[in-house]
């Protein structure tokens, strides 16, 4: 109807027209379409404008707001102490979060040496970990996890193994906000990674460079975390000079700049996760990525250029992997304390909804006062006050071995790797799964913590899986000593029957293996709690 009204318009007016066939098309008619077209047009373009608007908005929600000034992280730092969940909405994805906080200099990486907070103030460092721990809760573990890699794993080992001018780096690495990752687990070694390393790194005389190489599949690194986003890391790989194997040794080395990866060095993701999916975990195969001579971390060994390369020691009896060893010690405690706080404060935010649900029996009674959830809660708040002591008493020690960089005596090692079993796995895994069970429906909901309960999973395969420690017969008891009788008693357990076993020897089943573990938490379990 309206175009037969156009027409006849068209056709009344006396001005010059433009005829098609029968159609006749006057200046007037042009005139309308063009005001219909930027109508259109105009709206389009307003509609467009809003929705990228929209989705900047919806973008900056679910990425959160990317902090640009100290003041933003600090009054977000401030409000996440005062425990408002929703403050992790102010602090920026995980990258972007981390790189910031790091520039504010909260932990030192930075001269004087005297104020590195990693060697000189290991209880800021700790206390660190307990904060963000206290949090994992509410927003998950990912951001706990970015941050240990960085400072623990990755700059932990510079500082540990690097020579002076390295250790310097790291000042730079701060100020700019870079982010590292440790590359030691690899896809065969697993659990053992670290006692095995298939990464090659062959020293080429010639150009004076390390060639490193993943020979194999099994020999990649995987579960990397900040893999796909950190532009450096620490790697860890078997170092060969003149045909000769020097043993494990780490490379401070860089993955990306601002074009992208490095070459010779291949990426990938290791998938969806059950919990911590905001934060990156990669595996990275190496194609005969060189490296230069200064990237090997020398404090303690080195590679004299000339006639194929010659390995010098500089620290008799000191290996570079046995100082690397430092980092997983503090990563025990850390990883300790972290079980820890989760579980303390999934109890208490269970608690918090417990106190207000009421029962329809007995009159005016609460969820608290069922006898087997008010039993866990009086269980729990006793272990969990004994272990906080325990470990406590471990970080206290090894902070004096870190500030004097000194390898921990081997009483302090079992009671730190004892500490890391028994507050994952042993304590945290099992009170948080039987809270589960006793609060009823409530553990199904959503943004409770038990959603992110996988994190005490991770707790327990990360710095040195437990049953591998175990295997080790680092297990004594909370309180004092060096384990007392049963210690001997479960390294005489593990050696029987799982060393051999692991081994490969044919004289032992591998059905004594359940029966040895079961021995030792069994003893385990009657002597720490005496």
């Amino acid at each position: 109807m309206a175009t037969s009204w156009l027409l006849r318009l068209g056709a009344k007016s006396r001005e010059p027209a433009i005829i098609i066939g029968e159609l006749k098309f006057t200046y007037g008619h042009c005139f309308i379409v063009f005001c219909g077209l930027f109508v259109l047009s105009t709206t389009l373009f307003m509609l467009l404008r809003a929705d990228a608007d929209q989705r900047k908005i919806k973008s900056a929600a679910i990425r959160h707001i990317l902090m640009k000034s100290e003041t933003d992280i600090l009054l977000a730092k401030d409000r996440l102490e005062k425990g408002d969940a929703r403050a992790a909405s102010d602090l920026g994805d995980g990258a972007q979060q981390l790189r910031s906080l790091q520039q504010t200099g909260l932990l030192k990486l930075t001269e004087p040496w005297t104020d590195m907070d990693l060697k000189y103030n290991p209880g800021k460092f700790f206390e660190a970990h307990r904060l963000l721990a206290r949090h994992a809760p509410n927003l998950g573990p990912g951001f706990w996890i970015r941050f240990t890699v960085h400072y623990n794993l990755f700059a932990g080992s510079v500082l540990a193994v690097g020579n002076e001018q390295q250790v310097k780096q790291l000042e730079e690495i701060q100020q700019k906000g870079f982010l590292g990752c440790f590359g030691l687990t690899e896809k065969l070694a697993g659990v053992n990674s670290g006692g095995v390393v298939n990464t090659i790194a062959e020293w080429d005389d010639q150009t004076q460079e390390f060639v490193i190489t993943s020979p194999e599949v099994g020999a990649q690194k995987n579960w990397i975390s900040q893999g796909l986003v950190g532009e450096l890391a620490v790697v860890v790989a078997d170092l060969r000079v003149a045909g000769k194997r020097c043993g494990a040794h780490a490379f401070l080395m860089e993955l990306r700049d601002a074009k992208g990866p490095v070459p010779n060095v291949e990426f990938g993701d290791m998938g969806r996760k059950t919990v911590g999916n905001d934060l990156d975990n990669a595996w990275i195969a190496f194609h005969g990525a060189r490296v230069p001579r200064h990237t090997l971390l020398s404090r303690y060994g080195d590679v004299q250029p000339g006639n194929g390369g010659t390995y010098v020691s500089k620290v008799k009896g000191l290996t570079n992997m046995a100082m690397i060893g430092q980092r997983l010690f503090s990563g025990r405690v850390a990883v300790a304390w972290a079980a820890l706080t989760f579980t303390r404060k999934l109890f208490e935010m269970t608690r918090a909804y417990s106190d207000h649900k009421k029962c329809w029996i007995p009159k005016n009674s609460t969820l608290t006062e069922v006898p087997q959830l008010q039993h866990l809660y009086l269980r729990a708040d006793e272990t969990l006050k004994k272990l906080e002591n325990f470990v406590g008493s471990c970080e206290k020690q090894l902070s004096d071995c870190l500030q004097k960089d000194e390898i921990p005596p081997m009483a302090l090692q079992e009671a730190i790797a004892s500490a890391k079993i028994l507050a994952s796995d042993e304590t945290s895994i099992d009170l948080c799964f039987r809270l589960k069970q006793d609060v009823g429906s409530h553990a199904l909901m959503g943004d409770t913590g038990f959603e992110q309960m996988d994190f005490l999973q991770a707790c327990k395969f990360a710095e040195g899986d437990s049953r591998i420690l175990m295997r080790l017969g680092c297990l004594p008891p909370p309180g004092g000593g060096s384990g007392g009788g049963w210690l001997k008693m479960a390294k005489l357990c593990v050696s029987h029957f799982l060393e051999k076993a692991f081994i490969g020897q044919e004289d032992v089943h591998t059905a004594h293996i359940p029966i040895s573990f079961n021995y030792i938490y069994l003893h385990s379990d009657s002597l720490t709690w005496k």
